[in-house]
């Protein structure tokens, strides 16, 4: 069982991620130590906690969850495991509609969704703006292939690769009050 990847149920119809998935897309985000990321999607906030041990204490993880419960129990996962007195939070957890980003926040090094878009609604133009130049924004199609976009210095974003066949859990606009 140790070594069985799966997507583990958490409720709400929502599922975390495999540790393996994790792995991948933390690599393909390229993730560096001081980093400021922005998370869709927080769940049971493990993906988030992984992120934020590869930025380290001078990076920062915000992580957007829409289900009111799931925030709370990330937060708590969170706290479990960084401890309730690290110091800067390493992650915070917002309960809000993450499908827009968090536009009123300074600018992010890297935007990754833990929820499959819609290919024929998905905006990336719209999170490239909470990009600094050079982030990667990195997102699944709900059926589809991992999505890596980079953003070039005059404010455009080049898609420059595709990884794999996956599948999420779709990405659901506006929050959640349960």
């Amino acid at each position: 069982m140790a070594y069985h990847l799966r997507t583990p149920s958490i409720g709400y119809n929502q599922t975390c991620s495999d540790p393996s998935m994790v792995a991948t897309m933390c690599t393909l985000l390229e993730l560096q130590p001081g980093n400021k990321v922005l998370e869709i999607g927080t769940g049971c906030g493990y993906h988030a906690a992984v992120t934020a041990e590869v930025v380290g204490p001078e990076g920062t993880v915000y992580s957007v969850e829409r289900i009111p419960q799931l925030a709370e129990f990330a937060r708590g996962n969170l706290r479990r495991h960084f401890g309730e007195d690290h110091g800067k939070e390493r992650v915070v957890v917002i309960h809000g509609d993450g499908s827009c980003g968090l536009p009123d926040k300074t600018l992010f090094d890297r935007i990754y969704f833990t929820a499959g878009v819609d290919p024929q609604r998905f905006d990336a133009q719209v999170f490239c703006k909470q990009l600094r130049s050079e982030g990667i924004l990195l997102f699944p199609e709900a059926e589809g292939s991992l999505i890596i976009m980079y953003k070039n210095s005059v404010d455009a974003m080049e898609e420059y690769g595709r990884r794999g066949r996956v599948r999420f859990v779709p990405l659901m606009e506006g929050r959640a009050e349960l």
